[in-house]
Parts: C-alpha cells; sequence; structure tokens
C-alpha cells in the first residue's frame, strides 16, 4: 500500500499502464494482487499475459495463487500447459511457509480448461502422492528424531492434506466413473479425518450426479 492509500486499479486499468499494474502486484496484499491479475487478463496484451505466465513460476506461493484464477481464464493450450508445470511441482520448490496450495488449485484449473486432457496427470498424482503418505506416515520419516526432519515432514503431512482435498475436488469436477474410482482409491489410503471428510462429500455429489 502507498503512502496515499491502496493503488487505484480501475484507473491503472483504463490506461493500460501495464507497469503500474504489475508495481502494485508486487506490493499489495492479496485483495489486490487479485485485483490486478483480474485487470491485466482483461487487459490481454502480451506484456500483460506474458506477466501471468512469469508470476506462476515464482517461488512465493501467495503470488502464485493469486495468479492460477487469471490463467485460466484465459483458457488456452498455453494456460493448460503452464498450470501443468505447476501441477508437477514439488511443494519444496516454494519458499517457506509451504501449504500445498498451488498444486491443487493448478489441479482444479486443469479440469476448469480440460477435462479430458486432465484426467491423466491427476491420476499419477494421485498414485504418487498414495505413495507419499505411505513414506509419511508409516515409513523412514516416522523414525526420524532429527527435530527440525519431524517440523520438515509435519509440514510435508499438512500440505499433502492441502493437496488431496482439492485433488477430490478436481476428481469431482471431471464427472465420470473414472473420477469416481480415483476418488474412492484417495479415500481408501487417506488417513487425515478432514481430507476424508471432503472427499467423501465429493464422492456423493458425484454419484448423484452421474445417477442423474
Amino acid at each position: 500500500m502507498g503512502i496515499f492509500g491502496p493503488p487505484n486499479i480501475k484507473k491503472l486499468k483504463e490506461k493500460v499502464n501495464i507497469n503500474g499494474l504489475i508495481g502494485a502486484f508486487k506490493k499489495g496484499d492479496k485483495e489486490i494482487k487479485s485485483k490486478v491479475v483480474e485487470a491485466l487478463v482483461e487487459i490481454g496484451n502480451d506484456i500483460a499475459v506474458e506477466f501471468l505466465y512469469n508470476t506462476l513460476k515464482d517461488k512465493n506461493e501467495m503470488d502464485v495463487l493469486c495468479t492460477i484464477d487469471g490463467v485460466i481464464k484465459l483458457g488456452n493450450s498455453r494456460a493448460f500447459s503452464a498450470l501443468l508445470e505447476l501441477f508437477k511441482r514439488d511443494i519444496e520448490y516454494y519458499l517457506l511457509p509451504v501449504t500445498g496450495a498451488p498444486k491443487g488449485a493448478a489441479a482444479i484449473g486443469l479440469v476448469s480448461i480440460d477435462k479430458t486432457k486432465a484426467f491423466q496427470p491427476l491420476l499419477a498424482a494421485l498414485i504418487d502422492s498414495n505413495s507419499k503418505l505411505e513414506l509419511l506416515y508409516e515409513g523412514i520419516y516416522s523414525k526420524n528424531e532429527d527435530p527440525i526432519r519431524k517440523m520438515a515432514e509435519d509440514i510435508m503431512r499438512k500440505s499433502e492434506s492441502v493437496f488431496r482435498a482439492q485433488l477430490s475436488l478436481a476428481f469431482e469436477l471431471i464427472g465420470d466413473q473414472k473420477a469416481v474410482n480415483a476418488i474412492e482409491e484417495l479415500i481408501a489410503k487417506e488417513r487425515d479425518p478432514n481430507v476424508l471428510s471432503v472427499a467423501r462429500i465429493s464422492l456423493k455429489k458425484l454419484k448423484e450426479q452421474i445417477k442423474e
């Protein structure tokens, strides 16, 4: 926020002041960043769009999360590819604190753009996530006595839970029997009660939708 208050995003957009909008994004809070992204999508020129794609590669989770909706609205093959790259990124890529939210938001974004193309990457990520859970809850990690390592593992568990909850929502949006099978597989491996609650609701809605 500047010394005279928050930037006037509407005026910056009307004047197509891309540099001003980018400056507002970099200095702004979550609300300002989201408004800037919306403005850049509406402007839609090459400079505005390139900024959105480049921001998806950022190591700051908030910046990435605020940009994802804008890239989804672009809705083209490049947007799908950019979200897929983000989706495949490990949580270790980001600066602390990490939450796992960008990966989950990317999953929903992929489905929003192309349900058919999104399914296989989502399924592969589910299989990989199921393997990680076994290590995190039962394997070598649980035997580690180093407090720093244990703290890192706790972050990984929480991040994985956030991702898996959003992944179940993404499968729900796909809306077919393959998605039902995927959510059932997620539930079978899950231990976090919050994730189980989200996944079971998604599964129920999806089954009802298929019956209609």
